[in-house]
């Protein structure tokens, strides 16, 4: 995305009032995009973010409960993603939504960690509060 997104022209920035952005975190690339998004908070137009972030079984905390494996994204990058300055950059969303996936939610028997949808939820809360408009 980031390819097209340099080659808008200057003039048509303003444009864009909605931009769903896949971000993908993997063992090789665990890196926040924020070149991606200082130009969306650029877009005076926008007004809907969706933001899906995939993770991977390299980026995820594995524990078992009964014998089933359950997955949890590292508090760590949790935070990173709560304090990233180029998101907060963004004013004037109407619209936004953080959805967290993990390759292993979608393999028969494996879920999220107890506990880790509750701090998804309350990432997506915090992130909403930080960029709607009031």
């Amino acid at each position: 995305m980031l390819n097209y997104l340099w080659v808008i022209n200057p003039v048509h920035k303003d444009a864009i009032r909605s931009i769903e952005l896949w971000i993908s975190f993997t063992h090789r690339n665990k890196t926040l995009p924020s070149k991606a998004l200082e130009f969306l908070a650029e877009c005076k137009g926008l007004r809907h973010l969706d933001l899906r972030i995939d993770f991977d079984r390299s980026t995820c905390e594995m524990t078992r409960i009964y014998g089933r494996k359950t997955f949890a994204v590292s508090g760590k990058l949790l935070a990173k993603i709560r304090e990233w300055d180029a998101l907060r950059q963004i004013k004037g969303l109407l619209y936004f939504d953080l959805r967290i996936v993990s390759e292993e939610s979608n393999i028969f028997g494996v879920g999220w960690t107890p506990g880790a949808e509750d701090r998804y939820r309350q990432l997506k809360e915090d992130l909403r509060n930080a960029l709607l408009k009031e």
